[in-house]
């Protein structure tokens, strides 16, 4: 179960803003509570290529609104 969400949105979002969220968990973790484990949520208003298997293999929840 995850209490905390760093959510990054972004339109036509792509491999660099999966980067993005990711950096910022870390710098949760580093900076707020090393102890946490925040899920990295990222919110687009389109699928590029190969972004649905890019988020999978990074653990990072993929929205698309």
């Amino acid at each position: 179960k995850f209490e905390i969400a760093i959510i990054e949105v972004k339109p036509n979002a792509g491999p660099s803003a999966l980067g993005q969220v990711q950096n910022y968990v870390k710098l949760y973790r580093r900076d707020v509570n090393p102890e946490a484990r925040p899920q990295a949520v990222l919110v687009t208003d389109r699928i590029r290529p190969d972004m649905d298997f890019l988020a999978q293999d990074a653990g990072v929840i993929l929205i698309v609104v």
